[in-house]
């Protein structure tokens, strides 16, 4: 019987109750528990690290989605300083989310989180497709090298005083791709969505764990002091545990 039998069955002081009896000495051997609570501990260290990791890409996503939102709304009544103060927005958080994508994808060791983040950031690239780009660069927003944006403010301005109508519209669909982009990637399916998901399961799985193997060597250490079997259970556990 390994940790996960504990957990599951909750059995734990019923378990070494039934299988040791009470024997005599000044200590106890439980150096596989303490083993395994450290392997426990440095998961859960990594998991929360690549939770905060994901939850800031989630967070950028959740902002370009907003701001995308703003430019879908847009038409030919629009005004002049509300679409350049929304264009402004948009073009700063979606080169964060790029620039966020990105540095969560290439950490040196590969977890699920930075393959989520590599994804997510191709995907949201991906809504810059050849017609869009050009379209966006008619009006003065153009595509860098790293896959973010830069508007060209002389350009923009003498698109929206030459044809509004149009700077809007391109605008406007733009925004309505990359708002549907992001609602993918933040929805339970999608690749930030699922991999939060999965790490906050990850993390409580292991909670419950340290605490079993907390509870485990407290009753061990104060029922069955000197059991060889308790020694034998820390090693079974610190083998056995995934």
């Amino acid at each position: 019987m390994n940790i996960s039998d504990f957990v599951r069955s909750n059995a734990a002081t019923s378990y070494l109750n039934r299988s040791v009896s009470t024997q005599s000495s000044n200590s106890v051997n439980l150096s596989g528990l303490d083993d395994a609570k450290k392997r426990i501990q440095s998961q859960q260290d990594s998991t929360t690290t690549e939770l905060s990791s994901i939850g800031k890409l989630k967070s950028a996503i959740s902002d370009t989605q907003s701001t995308a939102k703003i430019l879908s709304g847009f038409s030919e009544k629009s005004s002049f300083t509300s679409v350049k103060t929304g264009a402004d927005a948009f073009v700063k958080s979606f080169n964060s989310t790029i620039g966020l994508a990105k540095t969560t994808a290439n950490v040196q060791t590969q977890t699920s989180s930075s393959q989520s983040a590599a994804r997510a950031g191709k995907d949201m690239g991906a809504s810059l497709d050849s017609k869009t780009t050009e379209s966006l660069n008619k009006i003065g927003i153009t595509v860098q090298g790293d896959g973010t944006l830069a508007i060209d403010e002389k350009k923009f301005a003498e698109a929206q005083k030459s044809d509004s109508a149009n700077v809007n519209s391109t605008l406007s669909d733009f925004g309505k791709k990359v708002d549907k982009t992001a609602a993918n990637e933040l929805a339970s399916s999608g690749s930030v969505g699922k991999s939060m998901s999965v790490l906050n399961q990850r993390s409580s799985d292991l909670n419950i764990q340290q605490n079993t193997l907390s509870a485990i060597q407290q009753s061990a250490n104060a029922a069955f002091t000197g059991s060889s079997f308790l020694s034998n259970l820390g090693i079974s556990t610190y083998r056995n545990f995934v």
